[in-house]
């Protein structure tokens, strides 16, 4: 963990932009590690994240679009979870 793990340590509470999610979602080779860093920390309690309710729609999109509908259930079953 690093500088951005420490900065947010700091603030304890964040807002989580929908590209959080497609980062690590589609595994981003320059963002997905940054991207788990920042969720691993809400996950464990660390910090405080919040979105946006139009999160769900921004994220699943984009696969839709593409016709990777079984994507977007993916994704829409993941930020539930």
């Amino acid at each position: 963990m690093g500088a951005l793990t420490n900065a947010l340590r700091r603030r304890g509470r964040v807002g989580l932009d929908p590209s959080i999610f497609i980062y690590q979602f589609e595994d981003s080779p320059r963002y997905a590690t940054v991207a788990e860093e920042a969720l691993e920390l809400v996950a464990s309690g660390e910090i405080v994240g919040a979105t946006s309710v139009l999160m769900i729609m921004e994220v699943t999109m984009q696969p839709l679009r593409l016709g990777r509908v079984d994507a977007a259930h993916t994704y829409e079953a993941l930020i539930a979870a």
